[in-house]
């Protein structure tokens, strides 16, 4: 059992390196080694209350991924687990611990593993789970294999989130070369998340040491006949009812009237 886990963890070293494919790789991985018929990988998201999955497979299958709320699911437990031990599990009655969780009831699930992996600052970034639709048993073998794996998606999830931030703050700096004295703002239709050179901060009305990191702080800087044109054009863009470039004036009134 041991040199099949040992195998299976060796895969997914190699593909990670190699095609970036490591959650589409682990998912069905850990069907086919542990037995479990359901194994998913998750991201935390910024407010705390949502997980986006970011790979699953039923039955050795892949799944299409989706996002969902953590209240009244096994997933939040996880969560709440000690950060030291950061792991849960429940071998039988999951549906009767979690009757509002419609996943467990389309799928009949009894049983549940799950454990966090951490961002570099050390909070929790997400998780991974397994699920079955019969009753299981914290087998040592399984259990180090899943908990080995949770561990290597962890120091990736880490690893490719630090590449993607140089590479922003690449084409940030990149960007700001170009636009010289005027500055560089970034806003995230998906979040709603900003940022803005520091001149341009500046020039809103920050001090020194404050930022404006989601979109609503801009809104609640600038006058308001400025505000909502932006956000309605944002959300045309969001619904590609709008594409291309975009050109925008605004003003804002400082505490110092200027």
């Amino acid at each position: 059992m041991r040199a099949k886990f040992d195998k299976a963890l060796a895969e997914l070293v190699f593909r990670g390196e190699h095609d970036h494919s490591i959650y589409q790789v682990a998912a069905p991985l850990l069907t086919s080694a542990t037995g479990w018929r359901y194994a998913a990988i998750g991201r935390l998201d910024d407010n705390g209350k949502r997980v986006e999955v970011l790979a699953a497979a039923d039955g050795g299958k892949m799944q299409q991924t989706w996002s969902y709320d953590l209240a009244d699911t096994p997933c939040a437990h996880v969560y709440e687990s000690d950060i030291f031990d950061p792991y849960w599990f429940v071998g039988s009655g999951l549906i009767e611990k979690y009757p509002n969780d419609k996943a467990l009831l389309e799928g009949e699930f009894v049983a549940y593993r799950g454990e966090l992996f951490f961002d570099d600052r050390g909070q929790p970034a997400g998780h991974v789970f397994c699920m079955h639709d019969a009753e299981m048993s914290d087998d040592d073998e399984t259990r180090w294999f899943f908990r080995m794996l949770t561990q290597r998606i962890g120091a990736e999830f880490n690893r490719m989130n630090s590449e993607l931030a140089l590479r922003v703050q690449g084409e940030r700096s990149e960007r700001a070369t170009q636009a010289g004295r005027v500055g560089v703002w970034e806003w995230d239709l998906e979040t709603d998340q900003v940022y803005f050179a520091p001149n341009l901060e500046k020039m809103l009305g920050c001090n020194d040491g404050e930022h404006i990191k989601h979109i609503d702080q801009w809104i609640k800087r600038v006058d308001p006949e400025f505000g909502q044109p932006m956000l309605d054009a944002a959300q045309a863009f969001r619904e590609q009812r709008r594409t291309g470039e975009m050109v925008a004036e605004y003003r804002t009134t400082l505490e110092d009237g200027t």
